[in-house]
């Protein structure tokens, strides 16, 4: 995905996320954001987040160290622990 907020993928994303946590509001839910990316697309998710008051999980740490299979793009079994436990800390504040 391109990493100017202004393309077209981030304009559809960001009018997704308005809608998703709209529909989370009217039925007394959270949205979560829990980004899998880093770098400037992980900065342009979190401002979209923040905008529209959804809860952005920092994946900051979890991408730390190999979380990904090889030459794969797919999580690796401790890679999906550690994520699994990330969200369970941001579910539980």
């Amino acid at each position: 995905m391109s990493v100017d907020p202004a393309s077209l993928g981030w304009r559809y994303t960001d009018h997704a996320i308005a809608y998703m946590t709209s529909l989370s509001r009217r039925h007394d839910a959270r949205l979560f954001v829990v980004p899998i990316t880093g770098g400037r697309q992980f900065e342009i998710l979190q401002e979209i987040a923040r905008r529209h008051g959804a809860t952005f999980v920092d994946t900051t740490e979890f991408m730390q160290g190999p979380v990904f299979l090889p030459r794969d793009g797919h999580f690796s079994p401790e890679g999906a622990r550690r994520l699994a436990a990330t969200i369970a800390n941001a579910l539980e504040r």
